[in-house]
């Protein structure tokens, strides 16, 4: 089975595709929340835990900054299964994604701490589109390096 897990590696695809995401603070979305996510039709076979959340200040409109968990357990490109410890997304991301709220437990990921850190030290980016086609950018990534990393 081949499992990726990635933190730091996401800060550079964020920043590429940085947005203005909007501000909404209705306390919808709270540090330490799960919430499960359909990857593919009728199931839920990814979660997410809600790590962190700060406030982009720095800016022209003030924006709430969500550092996200991810798990996917079905095949993502040529992997297994999909684990991210650190995603910084916006509250479009979470908007647009088809998310019901999860009374399970949280997931112990890898230290998201570190991709957290690595994120803020290279001052990343917020990605500000849905959940499945952040998805389907981070599967194409991987398979690519997967298969750059099997030629050497």
């Amino acid at each position: 089975m081949l499992t990726k897990s990635f933190g730091a590696f996401f800060a550079l695809f964020a920043a590429m595709l940085a947005g203005a995401p909007a501000l909404a603070d209705d306390g919808q979305y709270e540090v330490g929340q799960v919430w499960t996510y359909e990857a593919q039709e009728g199931s839920d076979d990814a979660t997410l835990v809600i790590q962190r959340i700060d406030r982009a200040e720095d800016t022209d409109w003030p924006y709430d900054i969500y550092h996200i968990s991810l798990f996917i357990d079905v095949p993502v490109g040529e992997m297994d299964e999909l684990a991210i410890s650190h995603l910084p997304v916006s509250r479009e991301t979470l908007d647009q994604s088809t998310l019901e709220l999860s009374d399970r437990k949280i997931i112990q990921f890898a230290d998201w701490r570190a991709g957290y850190n690595e994120w803020e030290r290279a001052n990343g980016g917020v990605f500000t589109i849905g959940l499945a086609d952040i998805i389907e950018i981070l599967a194409g990534a991987m398979t690519q390096q997967t298969s750059q990393t099997t030629k050497k």
